[in-house]
């Protein structure tokens, strides 16, 4: 059974379980990839990026906004990360309008 997976964190318990499921055949890249694949793992993002039918969603404790969602900034560490793409909607549903700043190291973190 072909599944193709992306690099990361996502792979880890398909990883584990070709060990007692043999007939995994693991392939890492991108959905579009490989065509005739059985199921295709990746982040939310990326599967709604590639237009891919979502079939099933697991997700544990996907985010937490420490201490509370407040203003008027909000550090965000990456453009386009899954982080980035839930506190927009966050926002959004909340109807919060804030400044979202996008530092691309750790110490810029406590200066931005």
């Amino acid at each position: 059974m072909k599944i193709v997976t992306a690099p990361g964190p996502v792979s880890y318990p398909l990883i584990l379980a070709t060990r007692e499921y043999r007939d995994l055949d693991l392939v890492f890249g991108k959905g579009g990839d490989e065509p005739g694949a059985y199921a295709i793992a990746d982040s939310l993002t990326s599967l709604i990026r590639s237009g891919l039918r979502i079939d099933v969603v697991t997700v544990k404790q996907l985010m937490f906004v420490y201490p509370e969602l407040r203003g008027p900034r909000i550090a965000v560490w990456r453009r386009g990360s899954a982080a980035d793409v839930l506190i927009k909607a966050l926002l959004d549903r909340v109807g919060l309008r804030l400044n979202l700043s996008m530092p691309m190291t750790g110490p810029q973190f406590l200066t931005s």
